[in-house]
């Protein structure tokens, strides 16, 4: 079993900590509302800091967690409170240093990593090395198709 922890960029990590910053702000502005405003303002404001507190603890968990493990049968990930697997032997496809931007699966934290193409579906990693990634699954089942 080997773990690889993901790759993470400039980008993603601005858009996380950019959504962080900003979600602290109706946080922050509980503090300065008068006591005498109506009860409307308090419930918005306290719902919308609740709302705001929850994606911060999932970009925080996902920022920390985000990880892929391959052992004898499966690539298993955790991204944030999100976890699956992939059977290896249902790998048909990798494809190196490219970034999928939509789709089902993007259990990664940064650009140019791992489309792997599998069963009916693919998802994208991005592991801290691509090519060490793509010889330990090579290990397991090296007839997955591998394209630069």
């Amino acid at each position: 079993m080997k773990v690889f922890n993901s790759r993470k960029d400039r980008l993603f990590k601005g858009i996380f900590y950019g959504t962080i910053i900003v979600d602290f702000i109706p946080l922050v502005m509980l503090f300065f509302i008068p006591l005498d405003e109506s009860s409307v303002v308090w419930v918005s404001m306290i719902g919308t800091a609740i709302l705001c507190f929850v994606i911060n603890i999932w970009l925080i968990w996902a920022l920390v967690s985000t990880h892929y493990i391959i052992d004898e049968e499966f690539v298993k990930y955790q991204f944030g409170p999100h976890k699956g697997k992939v059977r290896i032997d249902e790998i048909k496809e990798v494809r190196i240093g490219e970034t999928q931007w939509a789709g089902m699966r993007k259990i990664a934290l940064a650009q140019n990593g791992l489309i792997i193409k599998y069963k009916y579906s693919n998802m994208y990693i991005s592991p801290i090395s691509n090519e060490v990634f793509v010889k330990e699954l090579l290990k397991v089942n090296p007839h997955i198709r591998v394209i630069e």
